[in-house]
């Protein structure tokens, strides 16, 4: 950082000097003071919208590349998850369990670990518009937790098959037939699992779409100016896709009422024209 010139009142000859050249001596220096400051915060914008970029960057290939490969290859979103996800999973159960000793808590918190460890960062970038992208890539991981959840929750009244490590899934080791039971919707599995895993798979694929369609205007520093025109365009294009494909009412009603946000920029357009 440079030196900063002293003033004539620091230097004590404000004296000498005439009353009209001491003005003219404030005013150059606070404008030498402005120009430093401005080319600082220029610099300070660069740096952040290079680190926004590059954070893009690493969730798309980290997150959002995997989980659209999984998609297009119709494997299981149980792929995915498990490359990813069940980490999470399984270290909420590890924590909450050795401090609860078991049942509903230590039950639910494996799915809750999950979707704090999702929607937390994603609400944090929420709050800067510049890596609004970043908190979608974050939301498209929150949305496999919820389909994945749902088809877990379909099995919880007849558990059956092995989980995490080779433990066999009985009534008592399946985390939602505990929950469930619980909460005495047992006998609702199926139907509550459904209607889970469907509005995940819905979200997850909007999330999808935005995340392929901006990731190319986002590292090139074009950024949507709210979070809603990064996803209403995809749910559009995810709609028609349910629509074309006959898919279940609660994935087409879900990605219907995510694009709403779009319709009064269509209405504009077709009002000009």
């Amino acid at each position: 950082m440079p030196t900063p010139i002293p003033s004539v009142k620091e230097l004590g000859v404000e004296d000498w000097v005439p009353p009209e050249l001491r003005e003219d001596e404030v005013d150059a220096q606070k404008k030498r003071y402005s120009t430093f400051n401005s080319a600082l915060e220029l610099k300070e914008k660069e740096k952040q919208s290079q680190e926004n970029i590059l954070l893009s960057g690493i969730l798309f290939l980290a997150f959002a590349f995997p989980a659209a490969f999984t998609s297009l290859v119709n494997a299981p979103v149980g792929f995915f998850y498990n490359m990813i996800i069940v980490w999470v999973h399984e270290a909420g159960h590890g924590i909450s369990c050795a401090l609860t000793g078991g049942g509903f808590i230590c039950s639910l918190s494996g799915t809750l670990t999950e979707l704090l460890a999702t929607l937390v960062p994603a609400a944090i970038l929420f709050t800067n518009k510049k890596t609004n992208y970043a908190a979608a890539v974050f939301l498209l991981c929150a949305a496999l937790s919820i389909q994945h959840a749902g088809q877990y929750m379909q099995s919880a009244e007849n558990p059956y098959g092995t989980g995490f490590g080779g433990i066999a899934l009985t009534p008592q080791t399946h985390d939602w037939s505990v929950i469930l039971t619980s909460m005495g919707l047992i006998t609702q599995a199926q139907t509550i699992g459904l209607l889970t895993e469907q509005i995940g798979h819905c979200l997850a694929l909007i999330f999808i779409a935005a995340s392929f369609l901006f990731i190319i205007p986002t590292l090139n520093g074009f950024v949507p100016k709210k979070f809603s025109d990064l996803l209403s365009v995809p749910a559009a294009m995810t709609t028609i896709f349910f629509l074309a494909s006959n898919a279940e009412i609660p994935e087409i009603a879900t990605a219907a009422l995510l694009t709403l946000p779009l319709l009064p920029k269509v209405v504009a357009y077709f009002k000009r024209k």
